[in-house]
């Protein structure tokens, strides 16, 4: 399956009362999608972050919240960047 079919299965739901939701279903989605985009398994992903197998299928099937060192650390092993953004809310 490749990133484009995952994410057609696990689309990123989001609404106004998920704001934590939010962040933590991207950070997650993203392992998986970074995954898939390289074409790399679960465990050679964890080999090249120097994590365990079972770390990563828990951050892809959200039994496991990264936190910002962590996912830090798989995006940039991978050679992507991680960016956050931090917006003020606007209330209606």
């Amino acid at each position: 399956m490749n990133h484009h079919e995952y994410f057609k299965k696990n689309p990123i739901k989001l609404s106004k009362n998920e704001t934590v939701k939010k962040s933590l279903t991207v950070g997650n989605n993203a392992v998986a999608f970074i995954r898939m985009d390289l074409g790399l398994t679960q465990a050679q992903m964890a080999r090249k972050c120097g994590l365990q197998q079972p770390t990563i299928s828990m951050i892809e099937n959200c039994e496991r919240i990264p936190s910002l060192p962590m996912l830090y650390r798989i995006v940039n092993k991978c050679g992507y960047e991680l960016t956050l953004k931090v917006d003020k809310i606007i209330k209606e």
